[in-house]
């Protein structure tokens, strides 16, 4: 299994690199999002991820935004801690 990145719910966390979309047909996209992540009550329990809307950073300010935050244990997990997946990935 490759390694991916997974968001936590901590505020002692370092800052996240990732993506912001504007939705221009949220319902539908969210939908595929969802089961992509398989996230809701058709996949079995527990989730891996639950989604929820947090304030984010974006390029005009801040936003609210629908995140998706990892919801297993963490132990043994690997930090990433410059807060970006792909940089780490990289080197």
């Amino acid at each position: 299994m490759e390694d991916y990145p997974g968001l936590v719910a901590d505020p002692d966390a370092p800052r996240v690199a990732g993506d912001l979309f504007r939705l221009h047909d949220p319902l539908v996209l969210l939908a595929l999002l969802d089961s992509y992540e398989e996230v809701g009550r058709e996949f079995p329990l527990p989730n891996e991820y639950r989604r929820e809307i947090q304030p984010v950073d974006g390029p005009q300010g801040r936003v609210m935004a629908w995140v998706y935050i990892y919801v297993r244990p963490v132990e043994g997990l690997s930090l990433i801690t410059g807060g970006d997946f792909a940089v780490t990935a990289r080197s």
